[in-house]
C-alpha cells in the first residue's frame, strides 16, 4: 500500500513539473513543490482539525505561482 501511495504521489509530482515546464517555468521542480506544499499544508489541516478554511487560499496561492508564468 504505501508502495502504492508513494508512487501516486511520484506520479502527480512528476505531472505537475511537466506541466509547468510546457507553461514557461523556469524551475518546475521548484514550483511545482510551492504547488504541493500549499496544498498539502491545507490538507493536512482539513484532515488533522478538520478545518476547511485554509483550502480556497492554498487553491488561491497555487494559483499564484501559475499565474506568474
Amino acid at each position: 500500500m504505501a508502495d502504492a501511495v508513494r508512487k501516486m504521489k511520484q506520479d502527480w509530482l512528476d505531472l505537475l513539473q511537466r506541466e509547468l515546464a510546457a507553461a514557461g517555468s523556469s524551475d518546475p521542480a521548484r514550483d511545482a513543490f510551492v504547488i504541493d506544499a500549499y496544498l498539502v499544508a491545507a490538507n493536512t489541516r482539513r484532515e488533522l482539525f478538520g478545518d476547511d478554511s485554509r483550502l480556497a487560499l492554498a487553491g488561491e496561492l497555487a494559483h499564484a505561482v501559475i499565474d506568474r508564468l
